[in-house]
This record gives C-alpha cells, structure tokens and sequence, in this order.
C-alpha cells in the first residue's frame, strides 16, 4: 500500500497541466500514486493527460462529462477515490520542488500529532515569472494546535490559500465535511474545509519554499474575486467558525468589525441586506452595532 495519494484536479490547464504533472511524477519521495481528475475540459488537457496514462505512479484517471461547477466537488471525488494515509491536492496550474514530499513526509514521522503540513510557497505568474513570495504565518514555531491558528489566521481570509502547499492526514476529512453549504462554493470551499479539519488536530510547518503558486486571471479565487461571491462565501465561512470556537465576545471584536466594514463598504447592496436580516446570522449583537456604525459612517459620506 502507498503512503500518499496526489490528486490533481484539473479544468482548461492545458498550458500548465504537463509541468504540474512532471514536477508530481518526479518526486524523490516515492511512495505515492497520482489520480488525475478532468472537470470536462474544453481545451486539449485530455491529450496532456493520455502521455502519462502508462506511468508506473498512475493510480487512475477520472474523466467528468460534464463540469461540475466547482473545483471542490472534485476534492471530494478524489479524496474518496483515495485509499493512503496521505493526501495532496496537486492543484493543476501550479508545481513544485522534487523533495516536496520528501520534506513534508520527514516531518510527519517526527510529529505524528500533527494532522497537516504547509510549506512555504513561491508565486509566479503565467509564464512562471517571479511575482514575489508567501510567508507561512508562524514563523517561529515547529507546529501549532488547529483552534489557535484558525483564530490567529483564519477569520478573514484564507492564509492557507493553495492546496497545492498543503499534505493532511486523510481520516480527518470525516462524514459532513463536504456537505451542501461547501460543495456549492466557487471560492471560499477550501477556506472552509481547511477549518472543519484544523478544528480536530494541530498543523506543522515547512519554511522551504518548495511550492509555486501560479497566480493567473482565469484561476478560479480570480474569477470569484472579480464577482463578488468570496464576500458572501467568506462570511459564511467566518460564521460557522464562529459558532465552533467557543469564546467570549469580546474576543470577536476585531472580526465582527472587520467584517462588517467589508460587507458595507464591498458587497452589494442586495447581497449586504440579505446577509444582514437573515434569522441564522443574527447571532451578535456586536456584529449588527458594527453594520448599524458603518451604513451610518456611508450615508453620511455619501450625503456631504
């Protein structure tokens, strides 16, 4: 049996696909197998994919035939394609160093409470150029209990950005991650999933840069960015965050203010109401003096 599942989930990379894959196939940690999933591709990944179908480390090929609207229903399909203790979504557009897994698995059996691994990451841009690089959040620690980071790092955004720069454990992805609320995210699903799972163990840190990051307008935090939908996902991620770190209020200052500045000052007015006077988030009255604050500070503004 193999120690790691790689799992490459893949839509219209044509022009990134064979590298990700090479830099996969190349490891110098052998024990994994790669499953490479098609979301019904429009563009010649397909022929890309059938170069490898004879590599000794290919464990499968899903083909969808039809697109499944979102990149974390082929999470789901993968992880439950899996079978090893390990698993790392290899997104497509992205690559990394041949001692990736070298590295992370190291550091896995000197820790074995730890129930995920993030390594330092590199962003380039389409061509592979150097755009600047993305500093792990703890520094200066060895690993972290889950809770402590998601509240340090993990109610305003995403700082676990790229799957790509992450291996976990695969029993912790248990029955009710991927439920209805994740799989019909476009943006914020691995921002949720990172937490559902951060909540039951701690996470270690690799400061190597041994991922590349491809920063590109039609990768898919992009596209969600440019509509508006990360807004009203995100702060349903932050709720749900909420209701399962168990504080005081006045530990939620910082946040509940935060997030009340963006959804006046950033989202539309239908969507800032519908989130605002929904019963299920009328769950601090902190949050609602903030949103009362901020649409008085911008009507006054508007009004001089």
């Amino acid at each position: 049996m193999h120690h790691v599942d790689v799992i490459v989930p893949n839509y219209n990379h044509e022009n990134f696909l064979a590298k990700r894959l090479q830099s996969v196939f190349n490891q110098t940690y052998v024990d994994f197998k790669v499953t490479i999933l098609d979301d019904c591709s429009s563009d010649n990944s397909r022929g890309i994919i059938e170069n490898y179908s004879q590599h000794p480390k290919l464990n499968k090929v899903i083909y969808n035939s039809t697109n499944s609207g979102t990149p974390f229903k082929q999470w789901q399909k993968g992880i439950e394609a899996s079978s090893a203790q390990f698993i790392w979504i290899a997104e497509s557009d992205d690559y990394a160093e041949e001692d990736f897994l070298k590295s992370v698995m190291s550091k896995f059996q000197t820790n074995q409470e730890i129930g995920l691994i993030q390594v330092a990451t590199v962003v380039v841009d389409e061509k592979g150029d150097y755009l600047g690089y993305e500093e792990i959040k703890e520094k200066d620690v060895e690993s972290i209990i889950g809770k402590e980071f998601i509240f340090h790092h993990m109610l305003r955004g995403c700082t676990l950005f790229n799957a790509s720069s992450i291996v976990f454990k695969r029993n912790l992805v248990t029955k009710g991650v991927f439920d209805e609320v994740l799989l019909s995210m476009k943006s914020s699903g691995d921002w949720l999933f990172w937490n559902r799972i951060l909540h039951k163990t701690s996470i270690g840190f690799v400061q190597k840069k041994l991922n590349y990051f491809r920063r590109h307008q039609d990768a898919t935090s992009s596209i969600a960015i440019q509509s508006g939908k990360h807004l009203v996902e995100g702060f349903k991620v932050y709720l749900e965050t909420k209701k399962c770190i168990k504080l005081a209020n006045s530990k939620w200052y910082s946040s509940d203010k935060y997030w009340a500045f963006m959804i006046i000052n950033y989202g539309n007015t239908l969507i800032n109401w519908k989130i605002i006077f929904n019963k299920l988030y009328l769950n601090s009255s902190q949050f609602i003096l903030w949103i009362i604050i901020y649409q008085t500070r911008k009507l006054l503004t508007i009004k001089n």
